[in-house]
């Protein structure tokens, strides 16, 4: 492992302790920090803390990598510029990242975008760099400084993604780990709302008449974000949805690999030409667009349904361990396709299955 890694939220009361409100923190003011003992309180609780946990971890600090997540405020921003002066004085690699919309000033857009867009910031910082459990090894959240709300979710995310999160207690003069939960976002939901999750993700805000509402999970409707915008109404992802997207897109399935099917491409879609007329438009099309993915054995249809959305669906059939049913529509009918997959065991079925939704969604 060549980088280790330390993501931390960030508060202001260091500023206002030290310097008042946005002073420029002169040289001499920033050398008398560096100067103290990282351990003593004036150096604030975002120095106290970084410190306890590289000495916790025992990382090598010339390899050690840190990100200051500051709010969209102006002390925010200064925090952010202080935190690097005062870490590339130590001779180690720091970058501050603002987090858009986290703000006192307005707790509509706090709640709504500021905490989104920290998982989002966070999540992407992890993605770009750790993509195996044994990466995670070497990374850390510290929440010990900033909001509460946002000390608060960071734990959150932190326990989502299974990286340890660190906490420092004004009173205490040792660091706490926060250990994962033992529990988990309903996968199948997300498999199942794959598409929405993934346009609601890329797009800041939907209007309402994109999305259709019938056959959406209410655990999922209502936690979307409604905002009215000159009598149009809007929906977006709420923190708390964006961080089970995230969450399952940094837990793709490692070290699992589904063996290529041993069909022909030009035979594994095996609808009932009879039965075409009266399928959703594009159904022969749709078909034949996943049998391309190499894990795909067979293609056939099982019944008509009443339905306007297309996904895959949670249920599972016992005497097909591999088999995948998904729901295509045209807006006006639907028809239920079962996919036979090579999948031979749980991870594999998952993983195909994950496949499957990111095909449909693309």
């Amino acid at each position: 492992m060549s980088e280790y890694i330390v993501i931390s939220t960030v508060g202001t009361s260091f500023l206002r302790k030290n310097f008042g409100l946005l002073a420029n923190p002169p040289a001499s003011q920033l050398n008398k920090v560096s100067k103290k003992d990282p351990r003593d309180r004036e150096c604030g609780s975002e120095i106290n803390s970084i410190h306890l946990i590289l000495a916790k971890q025992n990382w090598d600090l010339q390899s050690t990598r840190l990100f200051f997540l500051v709010s969209d405020t102006e002390e925010g921003k200064w925090m952010g510029k202080f935190l690097e002066a005062y870490y590339c004085d130590k001779a180690l690699l720091a970058e501050a990242k603002l987090v858009g919309g986290l703000t006192h000033y307005d707790p509509k857009k706090f709640s709504r975008t500021g905490l989104r867009n920290l998982v989002l910031e966070l999540s992407k910082i992890v993605c770009d760099r750790i993509n195996t459990d044994e990466a995670k090894k070497y990374c850390a959240i510290n929440a010990t400084g900033g909001y509460k709300a946002q000390i608060a979710f960071a734990a959150v995310v932190g326990q989502t993604l299974n990286l340890p999160v660190y906490y420092l207690f004004e009173e205490f003069n040792d660091i706490i780990k926060l250990e994962p939960l033992p529990i988990d976002f309903d996968r199948d939901l997300w498999i199942t709302h794959y598409g929405l999750f993934s346009k609601l993700s890329k797009e800041e805000a939907i209007l309402e008449n994109e999305i259709d509402f019938k056959e959406v999970d209410s655990r999922v409707r209502d936690l979307l974000d409604k905002t009215d915008i000159d009598g149009k109404y809007y929906f977006a992802m709420s923190p708390i949805l964006e961080l089970m997207h995230q969450g399952f897109l940094m837990r793709w399935p490692q070290n699992v690999k589904l063996a290529s099917s041993s069909i022909p491409l030009g035979e594994r879609v095996q609808l009932k030409p009879s039965e075409m007329p009266h399928a959703p438009k594009g159904t022969k099309e749709f078909a034949e667009k996943l049998a391309k993915l190499e894990f795909i054995k067979k293609i056939s249809s099982i019944k008509f349904v009443n339905a306007l959305q297309t996904h895959v669906l949670s249920r599972r059939d016992t005497k097909e361990p591999g088999e995948i049913q998904v729901q295509y529509a045209d807006q006006n009918k639907g028809i239920i396709l079962a996919l036979k997959t090579t999948a031979k065991n749980d991870e594999e079925f998952d993983l195909a299955r994950e496949c499957v939704a990111k095909d449909i969604s693309d």
